[in-house]
C-alpha cells in the first residue's frame, strides 16, 4: 500500500514542480539543444521578446518581466528557434532553418501568430493549467541532445519577393505600404 501511494505521489509532484516560468538561460539551453539536433548551432541571441496584447506592435524587449516565449538566432542567417517562457505548454513553439527572426519586419499573419502564442500561454498562466505527463516526457527528449539530420529537400520557398510583385499594397498599422504575403497555395 505505502508503495501505491509513492507511486501516486511521485507524478503528482513531478507535474506540480514543473509548472513554473522558463528563465533566459533554461530557454537558451533548450534552444541550443534543438537546434543542435537540426546541425545549427546557436552563437548570437537576441533579448527575449514578449507579445503585448490589443497593440499595433506586438513585440516589445523585456528585462525584468517574464516572457511568454524567446527568440534565439542561430546566427549568419542559420535561421531561428522560439522557445515557450513557461513549462507548461509547449517547450518549441516553432524554428526556421533559414533566415534571422527581426521583430521590426515579421509579416502580419506571423505576428498574429506569435499574439495567438503569447495569449495562449498567458491563459496557461493566469489559469494554473498544469501540464499533461506526455508533454513532460516531451520537454525531457528535447532537452536531451540528438544527432543532425541534413535536409531532405534543397529548395527554398518564400511568399514574398518574387511572389507577391503582382499583388496590390495595402497600408500597415503605422501608415507605412507593404505587399502582403501570397499564401502557401499560391506560391506553391
Amino acid at each position: 500500500m505505502r508503495k501505491l501511494y509513492l507511486s501516486l505521489l511521485i507524478p503528482c509532484l513531478a507535474l506540480m514542480a514543473s509548472a513554473e516560468p522558463v528563465g533566459q538561460q533554461a530557454a537558451l539551453y533548450t534552444a541550443r539543444t534543438y537546434m543542435l539536433a537540426k546541425g545549427k548551432v546557436i552563437n548570437s541571441t537576441r533579448k527575449p521578446f514578449k507579445a503585448r496584447q490589443n497593440a499595433i506592435s506586438p513585440l516589445e524587449e523585456t528585462e525584468e518581466e517574464e516572457a511568454y516565449y524567446y527568440v534565439f538566432n542561430a546566427g549568419n542567417d542559420n535561421g531561428y528557434v522560439i522557445v515557450a517562457g513557461d513549462d507548461r505548454v509547449e517547450p518549441i513553439l516553432g524554428y526556421v532553418e533559414h533566415g534571422t527572426f527581426d521583430p521590426d519586419s515579421i509579416p502580419e499573419n506571423m505576428r498574429s501568430w506569435l499574439e495567438g502564442y503569447a495569449y495562449d500561454i498567458k491563459y496557461v498562466i493566469d489559469n494554473n493549467i498544469q501540464p499533461s505527463s506526455p508533454l513532460l516526457k516531451k520537454r525531457n527528449k528535447i532537452n536531451r541532445a540528438r544527432h543532425a539530420v541534413a535536409p531532405l529537400l534543397t529548395s527554398r520557398w518564400s511568399q514574398g519577393l518574387p511572389y507577391q510583385l503582382t499583388l496590390e499594397k495595402y497600408y500597415k498599422g503605422d501608415g507605412t505600404q507593404a505587399r502582403p504575403a501570397t499564401g502557401c497555395t499560391a506560391t506553391a
